[in-house]
């Protein structure tokens, strides 16, 4: 693989040199800075900021928004219509399936699915393709004339799963944010289009107060998924629209009946047609932790991974994110005075420094970790700063915000971190918090609960969690926004 970084450094000189300051420079200690691509077999590929915002909105990163960004129109209509959204939608159902199959299903009835609705197992693509694909704001009035039409088509994706779950004896409920009067257009419409039988169809409560122990809970939005009883496992289907899309007139291609429009694969990028889709949903699936407790990426998928992450695209993506963590910051209006009790959690290891140069020769993930290999490269202290995640660092410092590391690494690696860290310009912080010999062997997750459990009982309020794994993000005393940086390179649970 160090061909591959040798290869990726030679490009980025070339581009460098080809387009002057316009370009990305590449500044000393941060990762490969090469020309734009989307990760996908390095095929060049238009509309990436929108590619950055979909990964945001996706990993509920980017939160409130009203309508898609106009310049963005094309690329969700390319993305809704194509191939790629039923590829998307056909990884996580089939991770669904595997996580129900490796269960005991309760002999006693008691064991129960929940689906939502729109966007989870019926389609109202119809709707939005005819309204802008989210582009333009929702009209309750016209979407509620289209709910009562009954002519939602199913998502085929999630039908599969749905007979599978039938099949298996699961218990099916559809919870749903349509309202009473909807009851019997919904009901028929859902047989209609091959979804027979259902043991509830109910508006938000919690179902097991009813006694059903959830095993899963698939939906399309975050708020689907978030909150209380919320089942052994969540899985998140795709939606960058939210609001309702629909039937586009003049397609060249078959739309199969009761189901959503199966055109010729594309990226979502603009129509442009893109090797290696197939990990493109599995990396879908990673960042919105519907497929986890893996080892190693695909092999299939080592060229996939190693372009993105030496690409632009990985750029692009943190960028979005980070610049959203900001705006978010600026909507608190911290005053010097205000904010001396307040604190950013930064986790390090590919949220602040960059591991690329020790993946690019370890296979982009693809091979096994190596404790002791990783931790030799952890003690060179030669980690590359984020750049989007540094320059976050250095506005909330200009801020006052307080700053706080909390890693994974060991008390053993304190010196070689803060070094590292110093380096490649963090300078200050408040506390770095490593792991403890009495925290080896507990899950990532519950570490760092604690350890955000005592910030706050010393008094600290933390307004933002940032890190590149969900068991960074998930557990207790997560503070009052977190961010998910990209990172399909391995899984932490």
């Amino acid at each position: 693989m160090s061909r591959i970084m040798l290869v990726s450094l030679f490009v980025a000189t070339l581009v460098a040199s080809a387009y002057g300051s316009s370009y990305y420079p590449l500044i000393t200690n941060e990762i490969h800075l090469i020309r734009p691509k989307s990760g996908s077999g390095g095929t060049p590929v238009n509309g990436l900021s929108c590619l950055s915002w979909r990964f945001g909105v996706e990993t509920n990163n980017i939160i409130n928004w009203k309508t898609v960004p106009l310049s963005c129109e094309d690329y969700i209509g390319h993305y809704m219509l194509g191939s790629q959204y039923r590829k998307d939608s056909k990884t996580i159902n089939k991770e669904a399936f595997f996580h129900a199959s490796s269960l005991n299903i309760s002999k006693n009835g008691n064991d129960a699915w929940v689906f939502d609705i729109d966007e989870t197992t019926l389609s109202n693509l119809p709707y939005y393709a005819e309204n802008g694909f989210g582009a333009v704001p929702y009209n309750a009035t016209k979407f509620n004339e289209w709910v009562f039409t009954g002519n939602a088509p199913a998502l085929p994706e999630s039908l599969k799963l749905y007979n599978k779950l039938v099949n298996l004896g699961v218990k099916i409920v559809f919870i749903t944010g349509r309202t009473e009067d909807q009851r019997d257009v919904t009901e028929a419409n859902l047989k209609a289009v091959g979804y027979n039988t259902w043991d509830r169809l109910v508006l938000k409560k919690k179902v097991e107060e009813d006694g059903y122990r959830i095993i899963g809970n698939s939906g399309d939005q975050w708020s689907d998924l978030l909150g209380t009883n919320i089942g052994l496992r969540t899985f998140k289907l795709p939606d960058p629209m939210y609001y309702i899309v629909a039937k586009v007139k003049g397609l060249d291609f078959p739309v199969i009946s009761n189901q959503i429009h199966l055109l010729r694969p594309q990226s979502g990028s603009g129509g442009g047609h893109v090797k290696g889709v197939s990990c493109l949903s599995w990396r879908y699936g990673v960042e919105t932790n519907s497929i986890i407790n893996w080892k190693t990426i695909p092999v299939a998928c080592e060229d996939y991974v190693g372009h993105y992450m030496l690409g632009d695209q990985y750029r692009k993506d943190s960028k979005a994110i980070n610049d959203e963590a900001f705006l978010y910051v600026k909507t608190l209006n911290l005053s010097k005075n205000a904010a001396n009790d307040v604190v950013w959690v930064f986790d390090i290891d590919e949220t602040t420094l960059s591991n690329l140069p020790y993946y690019a020769q370890h296979g982009f993930g693809v091979e096994r970790f190596n404790a002791t290999s990783f931790n030799e490269w952890v003690f060179t202290g030669k980690a590359l700063a984020l750049p989007e995640s540094l320059k976050l660092y250095k506005k909330l410092v200009r801020l006052k915000v307080k700053i706080v590391f909390l890693t994974g690494r060991t008390e053993d690696q304190r010196t070689v971190t803060e070094t590292n860290l110093r380096s490649v310009g963090y300078n200050s912080w408040d506390k770095l918090l490593l792991k403890g010999k009495n925290f080896v062997g507990k899950p990532a997750a519950e570490y760092k609960s604690a350890q955000r459990k005592i910030l706050e009982k010393e008094g600290y309020k933390i307004i933002g969690n940032m890190g590149d794994q969900w068991s960074d993000l998930l557990g207790t005393n997560i503070g009052l926004r977190t961010f998910k940086l990209p990172d399909p390179m391995y899984y932490i649970s």
